[in-house]
């Protein structure tokens, strides 16, 4: 069977008659009388007959025009595929996240993209790249400055964070799960030992973007929370403090798997008595249909993902 048939059928369905038909594909009436003959014989049915009105189609034929119709419409959807495709290339998609591990994710994702050259080479970060806050992100896609962002929800705020996604009709679609961990040096004073939240007050916390304080307090209450803490906006600078003082520092296990093969050593994870803190880490975008570019990317994101199985190998 042939396309060709298939088009000349619905033709003749839609138009009544063998000269309307003819007209409207600019062949002559003979050869679609031919045609329609072929696929009646190819099918072994007859599929309509003609009368001083035009033409009547069997019950047989009108299956075959439905079908024939529906085949047509999914054709001419893949043949927009090419114009879709031009469309987002001369777009930009608006990307963000409210962690640095996300930053990080967004850019192996756009990089990998472009080297494959299947979305545009141009992608606009919201604010220049840096991390934004929930709120910031929030208001943002609610506003249209942002299209797509990869967030994390630590366990402790979840509830918080999902009521506001289903007030705002937003949707978050999970990437994976990661637990973050207490880490020190691997002769450090705790290590190797069970601990209380008491006992990290006499060390000092080093951290980049999870507050241990913010735990601590939304979990436990302001007594427990550690006086002496640093903020570093950097991993190496981080690994080496830790590496010189007796300095604690939380991290998630994928992260501390990556720093401990970048510098060689291994830092000990601290067992602390009723400490469990998870996060899920995902994209959060507008309740509305993704267009190509946006479903590609997140198609990328899920390939690029860190492997959860890993870490624990």
């Amino acid at each position: 069977m042939k396309l060709r048939q298939l088009e000349i059928l619905v033709a003749v369905k839609e138009c009544g008659t063998i000269t309307g038909a003819a007209e409207k594909l600019y062949i002559s009436q003979p050869s679609l009388s031919t045609a329609m003959k072929e696929m009646e014989t190819e099918l072994g049915v007859l599929l309509f007959q003609r009368n001083i009105n035009g033409v009547v189609f069997t019950a047989v034929g009108e299956k075959a025009y439905f079908y024939s119709r529906k085949i047509l419409q999914k054709i001419k959807e893949i043949q927009q595929i090419s114009s879709d495709h031009v469309i987002v290339e001369n777009q930009n998609i608006l990307l963000a996240s409210n962690f640095f591990g996300g930053d990080r994710l967004l850019v192996e994702t756009i990089l990998a993209l472009q080297k494959e050259r299947q979305l545009c080479r141009k992608y606009q970060f919201t604010n220049n790249m840096e991390k934004q806050s929930w709120d910031t992100i929030i208001e943002n896609l609610l506003r249209g400055q942002l299209d797509l962002a990869v967030v994390k929800i630590d366990s402790y705020l979840e509830s918080e964070y999902m009521e506001q996604i289903e007030k705002e009709h937003l949707v978050f679609e999970e990437l994976y799960t990661e637990q973050l961990c207490l880490a020190v040096r691997s002769d450090h004073p705790l290590s190797k030992k069970r601990s209380t939240f008491l006992d990290l007050c006499r060390y000092p916390c080093i951290f980049y973007e999870n507050d241990l304080n913010a735990y601590i307090r939304a979990v436990y209450g302001d007594m427990y929370c550690i006086s002496n803490t640093l903020i570093m906006e950097c991993q190496t600078g981080i690994r080496q403090y830790l590496e010189s003082t007796d300095a604690v520092t939380i991290m998630s296990e994928w992260e501390i798997k990556q720093s401990d093969h970048i510098y060689g050593t291994q830092l000990d994870i601290l067992q602390v008595e009723g400490f469990c803190w998870s996060r899920k880490v995902g994209y959060l975008h507008k309740n509305v249909d993704l267009n190509w570019g946006e479903s590609m990317f997140i198609n990328k994101l899920f390939e690029l993902k860190p492997v959860q199985d890993e870490v624990e190998n």
